[in-house]
């Protein structure tokens, strides 16, 4: 498959990743995780990265990348398919470090959490999922693969180069401006 037909193929997939209800859902959720957090109902000890790297996980269960993974396979250049899956991790990276911020913008101010944040679906998900999240082994070595640290530098390069205003419109994603793949 040439270079220019799987970064076709990699941006129409990715486009799709976490598509705009995922991503208030994963608002929801971890501002609600945020909460449990501050009642003292889920452990500090679950840190941001914890977070994001669970619903990372639930998000490579989804039929989107299911799809996407078996796109990649068809790919014959093995460098380049690792190349792509690090620009995949990466925007999905940016994109949980903007449901991120804006669960700690919502935090902030509490009068403007959307009602379907407060859904009891939205609430009972979250309670499942921190859970789910406690019983998780959170050992720090655990989660130190060599690709997820050169996903995290190099969105941690983005996210540095890259601070939205905090008065920028909710649920703006400024990940969306770093990378077109990653416009949602």
């Amino acid at each position: 498959m040439s270079l220019k037909r799987a970064t076709a193929s990699t941006n129409a997939s990715s486009s799709a990743l976490l598509g705009p209800a995922d991503l208030q859902t994963n608002i929801a959720v971890v501002l609600e995780w945020f909460n449990l957090q501050q009642q003292g109902l889920l452990s500090s000890d679950i840190t941001h990265d914890h977070m994001k790297d669970f619903l990372l996980e639930k998000d490579m269960k989804s039929f989107k990348y299911i799809m996407w993974t078996s796109e990649l396979e068809m790919i014959d250049e093995e460098v380049l398919r690792r190349l792509l899956t690090l620009t995949w991790d990466v925007i999905n990276d940016l994109k949980m470090a903007d449901v991120m911020f804006e669960a700690r913008r919502l935090l902030q101010a509490p009068a403007r959490v959307p009602s379907s944040f407060l859904s009891p679906k939205v609430i009972s998900m979250a309670r499942s999922y921190s859970s789910e999240l406690s019983q998780k082994d959170l050992d720090p070595l655990r989660w130190l693969t060599p690709r997820k640290v050169v996903t995290k530098v190099v969105t941690d390069v983005f996210t540095r180069l890259w601070q939205p205003s905090s008065s920028s419109a909710q649920f703006s994603m400024p990940s969306s401006e770093l990378s077109a793949p990653a416009v949602a």
